[in-house]
C-alpha cells in the first residue's frame, strides 16, 4: 500500500499536460507520440512559431516606428501629423500622416492644422515723411512666417521704412551722425555733480498715470501720451523719447528677430526686431520698449526761450495782452501758432510749451523687449538705462554699434536762415538782421529821416 502511493505521488508531480489550446506545445520536457506525431528513430517532429499582436498606444504627436531591431512610438516626423491612437505591427496604418500638397511640419505635429507652408507679408504702412519733405520715398520690407493649413499667414505686420526725400523750398536736408546722437545720450549719463541731478526724465504710462520729476509741472500726461517718455538736461537743450506698449507678440516666432540671453531677473531671452507695427496700447502680456527720436529745439524754442527770460522785448507800441500775443503769433513757425490756438493751457505750462516746439527726428523703427518691472512706473528714472543696450553688444560689436543700429539716418528738413539787409538809406550804416524760412520778421525800430516819413522797408527788384 505504501509503495502504490508513492508512486501515484510522483505520477502527479511529472505528469502535466502537454499542449495548450489549439495544440500549442507547453512543455518541452515531454518528448512522446502524444506530442510530437512521431515515434521511430531520427523522425522529426515540425513546428511553427504562433503570435500574439502588442498593441501599442501612442499619443498625440507620435507614430508607431518599426525597425529591424526594434518597434516603438516615437515622435511625428517633419512633413507629417500623427493624431495618436493604438497600433500593432500589422495595422493599416502606423498612425503618420502626410500633410497636404506643398505643406510641412514641425517634428512631433500632432495635428492636421499644424502642418504649414512658409509665407511672406509685405510692409503695409509708411513711416511718415519728415514735415516739410517732399518726393518721399519708401524702402519695400517682407517678414517672413508660417501659414498653417486653413488659417492666414502669421508674419508680423511691419512698416515701411523711409528711402529718401527731398525737402520744400526755403528747407534744407540736414542730418546728425549717429556717432554725434550717442555722444548726446551718453553725456547724460555724467550730468550729476556731488549728488544734484542735472536731467529730466518724465513719462506717462500707458495707464495714463503720468511721473513727475523734480522742477516739472504736474499733468505730464497732457505734454506726452500714454506710452510715452522724454530724457534730457535741464536746460531743454534736446530730450530722447522713448514709447512702449503691452501686446500679444513675444519675439520667439518673429522673423528676423535678434535673441540674446537676458539679465533682468524676469526674463530669459530678449528680442530685438526690426520695423514691426506696433500700435501703442495695452493688447497683451509682453512688454516692448523703444528709442523713437530725438528732440531738437527749433526757431520757435529760441523764441519762447527769449520771451520767457525776458530778453524778447515786444515793441513799446503794444499796450494789451492780446496786441502782444499777436506780435509773438507774428514770429512763430504756423506750426507752433496752431498749437497755441488749438491749446491755449499749454502757455501756463513752461515744460508743455516748450516741448511742443521741438523738432521729431525719428530713429530707425526698431523694438526691444522689455522687463515687466516697468510698466508700473514708466519714468526715464529707470528708463535711461545703458543696460537696456549692452545685452545686444556682441550681436553688433558693441554698445556703441548698437546704438548706431537704433538710430540710424537721422536726416530731417530745417528752415533756411535768411539774412536781411535793413538799409535805412539814411547816412547811417545799414542794419543786419536775419530770419528763419516760415517764421516771422523781427523789424528793427523805424528809421528817422528829417523831412520824411517812414512808409515801410521796400524789398529791392534784385532780389526777385
Amino acid at each position: 500500500m505504501k509503495k502504490y502511493f508513492l508512486t501515484t505521488a510522483l505520477m502527479g508531480t511529472f505528469i502535466v499536460p502537454a499542449f495548450g489550446a489549439d495544440k500549442i506545445i507547453t512543455s518541452a520536457n515531454t518528448c512522446t507520440v502524444d506530442v510530437l506525431g512521431v515515434s521511430d528513430n531520427n523522425a522529426t517532429a515540425n513546428t511553427i512559431a504562433t503570435w500574439n499582436l502588442i498593441d501599442y498606444e501612442c499619443p498625440a504627436g507620435q507614430y508607431l516606428l518599426e525597425t529591424e531591431t526594434n518597434v516603438e512610438c516615437t515622435p511625428c516626423p517633419t512633413g507629417s501629423y500623427c493624431p495618436g491612437g493604438t497600433y500593432t505591427v500589422e495595422s493599416e496604418t502606423n498612425g503618420a500622416n502626410a500633410c497636404p500638397t506643398d505643406y510641412t511640419s514641425d517634428t512631433g505635429a500632432a495635428a492636421e492644422n499644424e502642418c504649414y507652408m512658409g509665407c511672406e507679408l509685405a510692409c503695409s504702412t509708411n513711416v511718415e515723411c519728415p514735415p516739410h519733405s517732399n518726393n518721399c520715398t519708401h524702402s519695400e520690407f517682407k517678414t517672413t512666417g508660417k501659414q498653417f493649413s486653413g488659417e492666414t499667414c502669421n508674419a508680423y505686420p511691419s512698416v515701411c521704412p523711409i528711402a529718401d526725400f527731398s525737402c520744400d523750398t526755403g528747407y534744407s536736408k540736414t542730418a546728425l551722425s549717429p556717432f554725434e546722437v550717442f555722444a548726446m545720450f551718453v553725456t547724460m549719463y555724467g550730468d550729476v555733480d556731488d549728488g544734484v541731478k542735472e536731467d529730466i526724465s518724465v513719462g506717462c504710462s500707458l495707464d495714463g498715470v503720468g511721473t513727475i520729476d523734480d522742477n516739472i509741472a504736474d499733468g505730464i500726461c497732457g505734454i506726452l501720451s500714454p506710452g510715452q517718455a522724454i530724457w534730457g538736461p535741464l536746460d531743454y537743450s534736446y530730450f530722447f523719447l522713448f514709447e512702449r506698449t503691452e501686446n500679444e507678440y513675444d519675439g520667439a516666432d518673429m522673423s528676423g528677430a535678434i535673441k540674446v540671453e537676458s539679465n533682468f531677473v524676469d526674463m530669459d531671452y530678449r528680442y530685438l526686431v526690426y520695423n514691426p507695427d506696433f500700435s501703442i496700447g495695452k493688447t497683451g502680456d509682453n512688454h516692448w520698449i523703444k528709442l523713437s527720436a530725438l528732440l531738437l529745439p527749433t526757431p520757435d524754442t529760441e523764441l519762447v526761450v527769449k520771451f520767457l527770460s525776458g530778453t524778447l522785448v515786444p515793441p513799446e507800441n503794444l499796450k494789451t495782452e492780446s496786441e502782444i500775443f499777436g506780435w509773438v503769433f507774428s514770429l512763430v513757425s504756423p506750426e507752433f501758432a496752431d498749437k497755441l490756438q488749438s491749446n491755449p493751457s499749454i502757455i501756463d505750462n513752461e515744460l508743455a510749451l516748450l516741448y511742443s516746439t521741438y523738432r521729431k527726428v525719428s530713429f530707425n523703427n526698431i523694438w526691444m523687449s522689455d522687463y515687466i518691472g516697468r510698466n508700473d512706473v514708466f519714468s526715464l528714472n529707470f528708463l535711461p538705462d545703458i543696460f537696456l543696450l549692452y545685452e545686444f553688444a556682441n550681436v553688433f560689436g558693441d554698445i556703441e554699434a548698437v546704438f548706431v543700429e537704433l538710430v540710424g539716418d537721422t536726416a530731417y528738413c530745417q528752415n533756411n536762415k535768411i539774412n536781411i539787409n535793413w538799409n535805412s538809406d539814411n547816412g547811417t550804416e545799414s542794419v543786419q538782421g536775419m530770419c528763419y524760412y516760415d517764421y516771422g520778421i523781427h523789424m528793427p525800430a523805424d528809421p528817422v529821416k528829417p523831412g520824411y516819413t517812414f512808409t515801410g522797408w521796400k524789398l529791392l527788384e534784385e532780389n526777385k
